[in-house]
């Protein structure tokens, strides 16, 4: 679930310097879309719906219905490996659509947002761990590439809106309240998991010396009639509440990934029947995120209760 999660995760501020690549495509695709594809928008030039729906959404809008405006005239601030420059946003959205395909870059970010999200796999090839994480949950007609690549654009979205021109502060603000309350739900959530996780094999060690230390004391008390009988009733279901921690984890995290598979399974038979949106485009990676979000929140609270 991790491992899906972070491949979402470009909203990361230790991105910004750990890895040159990924933050200067961060920096690239968020100048491109605050200054290209947003006025494009308000101008109909480019319809914000088919963006959302397109199969590849880091293409021309005019031949794949992606983010990529072409305007000779329209300029927009892109770093390059020479350093800072002024183009065009055809020729802009040229270098991007090639920076993405820099499998250093992706590699590079996978890397980074898996050591900061805490995910764990046992490939030491992020990008071979995030794929097989893809699969698990049967999401075979995508890849991690377009997935990756879709979740970036979504995630610059909020940042491209608070930093564009064009926007009114009562827009901003709008776009900025939705997006903080739904990553406070999701943190908080989280959050109770991952405490209880941390602190469940310190704390299960401790118990089973309490158990150890009380065994010949319980087998005295036994002899005391009700009240023995009481006391050594709940030393074996201290005994018992104890041991079924792990058996729990399990079954929240067989839970989650059910779920989620289900979830999966019901958007592509939705795409089959041109009644949804593929899972590699910036509205399928989204619904897919709310999902692991969602599950992974969910799995928290029920882990914690």
């Amino acid at each position: 679930r991790k491992l899906l999660y972070m491949t979402r995760r470009w909203d990361l501020g230790g991105l910004k310097g750990t890895q040159s690549k990924v933050s200067t495509f961060k920096t690239n695709l968020r100048s491109y879309y605050a200054e290209c594809t947003i006025p494009a928008i308000q101008r109909g030039a480019v319809d914000q719906n088919a963006v959302m729906a397109a199969t590849n959404p880091l293409s021309f809008h005019e031949t794949d219905g992606g983010i990529g405006f072409r305007d000779k005239w329209t300029s927009v601030n892109y770093i390059t490996s020479t350093g800072p420059a002024v183009l065009d946003c055809d020729t802009a959205m040229e270098r991007l659509i090639v920076d993405s395909n820099d499998a250093g870059m992706v590699g590079s970010f996978l890397n980074s947002a898996m050591a900061m999200t805490d995910a764990r796999s046992n490939s030491t090839d992020p990008t071979a761990a995030a794929n097989s994480a893809f699969s698990a949950i049967g999401a075979g007609t995508s890849s991690i590439h377009s997935h990756v690549m879709a979740s970036a654009i979504r995630e610059i979205m909020d940042e491209a809106v608070a930093g564009s021109s064009t926007l009114t502060p009562q827009d901003i603000q709008a776009q900025l309240m939705l997006i903080q309350g739904n990553r406070q739900r999701q943190d908080e959530w989280g959050a109770g998991e991952v405490m209880f996780r941390k602190a469940m094999r310190p704390f299960m060690a401790f118990l089973e010396c309490i158990v150890f230390i009380a065994a010949p004391f319980m087998a005295l008390i036994a002899g005391m009639g009700t009240f023995g009988q009481r006391v050594v009733g709940k030393y074996f279901t201290i005994i018992l509440w104890v041991t079924t921690w792990a058996p729990m984890f399990a079954a929240v995290d067989l839970f989650q990934l059910t779920m989620v598979q289900h979830a999966v399974t019901a958007m592509e038979r939705l795409h089959a029947a041109n009644h949804g949106v593929p899972l590699s485009s910036i509205a399928g990676a989204a619904a897919l995120n709310s999902e692991l979000t969602t599950w992974i929140s969910v799995g928290g609270w029920m882990a914690t209760l």
